[in-house]
This record gives C-alpha cells, sequence and structure tokens, in this order.
C-alpha cells in the first residue's frame, strides 16, 4: 500500500514574477514476505524524492552505489521565476526531502539551483542546473517537461 499526498500552488505578482511552491508526503507499507518487493518499495520512494521537480540535486545511490531509498517521503521545493520575453522565463529555486525509514530522526536534504523555461507550444520544457548542500557531487543538469503544477 502507498500513500501519496501532494500540495502545489502557482502565485504571479506583477506582470513579470511567480512564485511556485510544492510539498509532497509520502509513505508506502510494503509487504514483509518478500525481500525482493521490500527492495522495490525503498527504490521507488527514492526515485520519487528524486524526481526532476522534487529534489533536483539528490543522489539515487550511496557511495558505495548501493540504491537507497526508504518508507517515508518528505519533498519540498520553492521556486521563482522571471518571464524576460515573451515565451522564456529564468527561475532561482530551493528543493529540500529524502526518503527514509524512520519517522524518528529523518535527514532532510537541501538542493539549491537555477534554470530556463521555454513556453513551447506543447507545453513548458525546462532545463534546470541543481546544487546539493548536503551532499559532494558538484552540479547536476535536469532536463523536464510538462505541466509545471
Amino acid at each position: 500500500m502507498r500513500t501519496d499526498v501532494q500540495i502545489k500552488g502557482l502565485k504571479t505578482l506583477w506582470s513579470n514574477h511567480r512564485f511556485l511552491g510544492r510539498l509532497e508526503l509520502g509513505a508506502t507499507s510494503p509487504m514483509p514476505t518478500r525481500t525482493s518487493r521490500l527492495r522495490c518499495a525503498f527504490s521507488r520512494a527514492a526515485i520519487r524524492a528524486c524526481a526532476a521537480t522534487t529534489t533536483r540535486a539528490c543522489r539515487l545511490e550511496n557511495n558505495d552505489g548501493d540504491h537507497v531509498g526508504g518508507r517515508y517521503l518528505i519533498a519540498g521545493s520553492l521556486e521563482y521565476q522571471y518571464q524576460f520575453a515573451e515565451k522564456w522565463r529564468w527561475a532561482t529555486f530551493v528543493d529540500q526531502g529524502n526518503a527514509f525509514n524512520s519517522l524518528a530522526n529523518p535527514t532532510v536534504k537541501t538542493g539549491i539551483g537555477m534554470g530556463i523555461r521555454w513556453v513551447s507550444p506543447v507545453g513548458p520544457i525546462r532545463v534546470d542546473l541543481a546544487h546539493a548542500l548536503d551532499d559532494d557531487g558538484g552540479i547536476r543538469l535536469h532536463f523536464s517537461m510538462g505541466p509545471e503544477l
């Protein structure tokens, strides 16, 4: 069983300034009879925490190359966009979130970055550069398309 709650919002101020906010909480209750199913459910939570619109700077593997994840998910993002041309926007953002196994001591990771948005005829296309503040690994490139909310 998996539960996922998302809250998203968009506010336009003046004519060229936009703010986007996202918050996501999730939990999964995997069946304890098969180890492979447990690993699969944990990996899905980690992948969700590292989605391009959630926590853009996080990693899916630990230092040993093992996939990481958890039963619980917390992810949030604040983004500011400035429209500098008719179909172009510049964006800056801060993301926080992680997938973890215990609610007693969650470790939340933070990433910051900036990007460019093109409002194409088929929907927004986003290219972002993100940097994790809690992990090494440099700058990560993210590409995504589709609705912002």
